[in-house]
């Protein structure tokens, strides 16, 4: 007679038996190639009578011999792996000495100190404070009409995109003519796009929007620039400040564009209404990391930024504080600045105001009153003997002597010889001599 089965077993090899062998399963695990399914069957197809095995045994010497199911968790992870290996052809695995063994291209730098290629930049400055000002005049030094920027030597010719949605087409045409473009002479170095190109494309201002890429991806493919200037975060996250998934786009894009471009990319943002008075309110050159903590939406946006530029009007005057470069890479500089009368930027020329941008710190303003008490002018080297008890860096005095001849506080002392300086003689220690 055949063998009684209990109501659950595991399947069998198919017997040779001419009788039949009755099956009452709820569920048959059958291995298959990359993983095991559940086959059910009815149970009211079983038939004969049923009664639990005699022993554990008998149970286990009918099993098959399965191989080690694979979970769904370890398939996708060897798929996944699979498929991003093929895609990128990494090696399988990539140790640290080859990881150095790859080549990329350099991060070319444009403007001594401040900018690079591939940099992500975001310009954090209030309503009215010189933004716009500041990355147009940014772009026409690329284009030749500047070789220093507020210190900052411009080292090379660079091409700047600009998509400036906020401001109407006669605004910065005027704007352009009074820093010096001429609309008869050919630029090749500056491209620009305002809100009127995109309206007359039904081109939404939105990074979540297909359109909206294709079209600053167009554009930049067209003209390979080295600076894209998308102005500004506000207009294209369409005021959804606090959506981190939307600040995400924003990041993606512009890790997207860095690579496919090798170009810089610059976002203008708007910080906070402040809620803070008096001594406690952001201030760009005492509270620097407060200040860009006001910028408005999520934190992603500037923690994906490797440089945090700013800008920040001095209330009743016609100062503004700017800090230019990277955090990262420590060649942040602040620098006093005022408007001309032909909407560029330039160092104020009150050495009192400049001096409160670059002596800051216990450390800078000992070094500071050992240079003004020198009694004869000095070179590097001897300055920096005589400010060593304080700046014992190399690097850090490097810096510090780059900082004073930036702002004009250092003036050449010719009749000393080649590349001697002194203080100058509004900020020089009373009783020293002034030659």
């Amino acid at each position: 007679m055949p063998t009684k089965k209990s109501p659950v077993t595991e399947a069998q090899p198919p017997s040779t038996s001419t009788s039949s062998v009755s099956v009452n399963a709820v569920s048959i695990r059958q291995n298959v190639e990359g993983g095991a399914t559940l086959t059910k069957i009815d149970a009211n197809q079983a038939k004969g009578p049923q009664t639990a095995p005699t022993s554990s045994k008998r149970l286990v010497s009918i099993r098959p011999k399965f191989k080690k199911a694979e979970t769904p968790i370890e398939r996708d992870r060897r798929l996944m792996l699979g498929e991003y290996r093929d895609a990128v052809k990494l090696p399988q695995p990539q140790s640290v000495d080859q990881f150095m063994q790859v080549r990329t291209q350099p991060k070319v730098e444009l403007i001594e100190d401040i900018l690079y290629r591939r940099d992500r930049i975001a310009l954090i400055g209030r309503r009215r404070n010189g933004k716009t000002t500041l990355t147009m005049n940014i772009a026409l030094c690329g284009a030749g009409y500047r070789t220093h920027y507020l210190g900052h030597k411009v080292l090379r010719r660079f091409t700047t995109i600009g998509f400036f949605l906020e401001d109407d087409t006669t605004d910065i045409q005027n704007r352009l003519r009074s820093m010096g473009v001429d609309e008869d002479e050919h630029n090749p170095w500056f491209y620009l796009y305002n809100q009127d190109d995109f309206d007359a494309h039904e081109i939404p201002y939105d990074i979540t929007a297909k359109k909206f890429t294709d079209f600053i991806e167009a554009r930049c493919a067209e003209v390979e620039p080295d600076l894209i200037i998308l102005d500004n975060l506000g207009l294209i996250i369409n005021g959804d400040y606090s959506n981190g998934t939307l600040i995400e786009q924003v990041r993606q894009n512009i890790f997207k564009w860095n690579r496919m471009f090798d170009a810089a990319v610059l976002v203008p943002a708007h910080p906070r209404k402040s809620s803070h008075d008096g001594d406690n309110a952001p201030d760009l050159v005492n509270r620097t990391e407060m200040f860009f903590e006001e910028c408005m939406g999520s934190s992603h946006f500037i923690n994906s930024c490797g440089s945090l530029w700013g800008i920040q009007r001095v209330e009743d005057t016609d100062v503004s504080h700017i800090v230019l470069g990277a955090q990262r890479t420590g060649t942040q500089t602040i620098t006093a600045a005022e408007k001309t009368d032909d909407d560029w930027l330039e160092i104020t020329t009150n050495v009192s105001v400049a001096i409160k941008t670059v002596v800051k710190g216990n450390q800078r303003k000992d070094a500071w009153v050992a240079l003004t008490k020198a009694d004869k002018p000095f070179n590097y080297t001897m300055a920096h003997e005589l400010v060593k008890q304080h700046l014992k860096s190399p690097t850090s005095f490097s810096r510090f002597w780059r900082d004073l001849k930036r702002v004009n506080v250092l003036v050449q002392a010719k009749e000393a010889g080649k590349d001697f300086y002194r203080c100058t003689d509004a900020l020089r220690a009373p009783g020293t001599a002034t030659t």
